[in-house]
Parts: C-alpha cells; sequence; structure tokens
C-alpha cells in the first residue's frame, strides 16, 4: 500500500466521524470478548483521537472509585486504525493476593454513597469536564486524587471526621510536542 492509500484509509475511517469510531470500537470490544462486563453507559469520558497514523477510542470513567479489596478497569482503549491493540488502565485496591480485576460497571446499592463523598470533597454535582477523581477506600479514610491536564491535588478524608489530611497540590507541565488530535 502506498502512502496515499494509506492517507486515504485514515481519511475514510475519520470520516466516519465521532459517533461511528466509537460504535466501532464497542462493537469490537463486544465481538471479542475482550473486557466481559463491558458496558459502554458506564463510561462518561469518551474521546476519540489520532496522530495522523493511528486512530483510537478510550471509554473512561471520570471518577473512578475502588473499595477495600477491588481492582477495577477505569479506562478502555481501542485502536480502531493502525493496528488492532487495546489498553486499559486499572484502579487497584487489593488487600488479599490474587483479587480479580474487574470491568467498572457502575456504582451498585450498598457501596459507599458515593454522591455523599463527592460533596463532601467539594464535586456534589460529579467531576466537572476536564477533571478526573480517583478514590481508594481504606479502612480508616479515602484516598482522592483529582487530575485535571494542568494540575493535580492528593489528599485523604477521614471516614470518622469527615476531614481532609495529608493534603499535596500540583501543578502539571504540559507536554508541547503532544500533537494527537481530539476528534469532535
Amino acid at each position: 500500500m502506498c502512502v496515499g492509500q494509506e492517507k486515504a484509509s485514515h481519511d475514510s475511517m475519520i470520516s466516519l466521524g465521532r459517533d461511528g469510531l466509537i460504535e466501532l470500537a464497542a462493537e469490537r470490544i463486544e465481538h471479542e470478548n475482550r473486557f466481559p462486563g463491558f458496558q459502554r453507559e458506564n463510561f462518561d469520558r469518551t474521546a476519540v483521537r489520532s496522530d495522523g497514523e493511528y486512530i483510537w477510542v478510550t471509554f473512561g470513567a471520570s471518577v473512578r472509585y475502588a473499595p477495600r479489596n477491588t481492582s477495577i478497569i477505569f479506562a478502555i482503549t481501542v485502536f480502531v486504525y493502525g493496528q488492532e491493540g487495546y489498553g486499559y488502565a486499572e484502579l487497584s485496591n487489593p488487600e488479599d493476593a490474587g483479587v480479580p480485576t474487574v470491568v467498572f460497571g457502575g456504582y451498585r446499592e450498598g457501596e459507599t454513597d458515593l454522591a455523599e463523598l463527592l460533596d463532601r470533597i467539594g464535586f456534589p454535582d460529579g467531576a466537572p469536564d476536564g477533571v478526573t477523581i480517583a478514590i481508594t477506600e481504606g479502612l480508616t479514610h479515602y484516598e482522592i486524587e483529582e487530575m485535571s491536564e494542568h494540575s493535580a491535588s492528593i489528599y485523604k478524608l477521614s471516614k470518622l471526621t469527615w476531614k481532609l489530611y495529608d493534603e499535596v497540590h500540583e501543578d502539571l507541565a504540559i507536554d508541547e510536542e503532544d500533537q494527537t488530535t481530539l476528534i469532535r
């Protein structure tokens, strides 16, 4: 295949549009049963990107919560052009060896009241655009990471007093060489 044909094929994939590429990625996950339990509606941050050579779709959750003794897949990346790979990111909170990793399936009755927890840390409406929140449950506290494109905050929240402690706030460097394009 010559360079012109590769470019045409890349462009024809881009012409499917954001929704078409998302559908294609979801169908691949379901067809290949790569991530059992995957349900697209459980991921509220879906992005489609290209670097000119590859096109990939990432299904992600803006709020990631790992109760004690769990390991949760909160993001799945599917390459839909240029290669046939997958990737995933998980939030692990094991207390025992051999804790199985499961795909994020939404929040369930009986788990910590996530809405109350988000309210207590200043996010009553969930994570705003551009921000992700990872919450890991400990025996006496929650460890919380708030990340945006430009900053990160890490702290603990006591289960007993609901007081914040061990706070760290940092500005993040911007990667000037990042050439990826978000497909809207």
